[in-house]
């Protein structure tokens, strides 16, 4: 008859419950074809006036967003921070206009599920300007954007 010594059990059974724990923890975080939602999420702060823009799920070009906030300055000349809000697919992006700041800033999700957010710092009057004409907000002289990606 095999006689069991008491503390290995116990030492194995706790072993076994911590693998399994530990394994529970993280196997769930490492499916890269899961299609949950992005721990990033995309919203413009609060200080900024909202705009929604309808492009019924459509691409939404720098051209379009420059003449959308052209428009917004005419009408809401008083307003130094705007927010266009559009909808790409299932996302919510947002272009924002930061007149005190002096910047531009696209936040969207690209292609692959990404979010990406573009700033154009300096002369943002001049860049709005510039893109109605030739479709980007970066006129000769003026700094490229800066893109990162906003990771979860």
């Amino acid at each position: 008859m095999m006689q069991f010594d008491i503390k290995k059990v116990v030492a194995a059974v706790f072993v076994l419950f911590f693998g399994l724990m530990v394994y529970a923890a993280f196997s769930g975080n490492s499916d890269s074809t899961r299609d949950d939602l992005s721990g990033v999420i995309i919203a413009p702060p609060q200080d900024f006036f909202i705009i929604p823009v309808e492009n019924n799920g459509q691409e939404f070009s720098l051209k379009a967003a420059a003449l959308e906030l052209e428009k917004a300055i005419q009408f809401h000349p008083e307003i130094k921070k705007i927010a266009l809000q559009y909808r790409i697919g299932d996302a919510d992006n947002y272009f924002l206009l930061d007149l005190n700041e002096n910047t531009i800033q696209n936040t969207a999700k690209n292609e692959y599920g990404t979010i990406v957010q573009t700033t154009w710092t300096g002369s943002a009057i001049q860049r709005i300007q510039w893109c109605k004409s030739n479709g980007d907000f970066t006129p000769d002289g003026l700094s490229a954007p800066e893109s990162r990606n906003l990771y979860h």
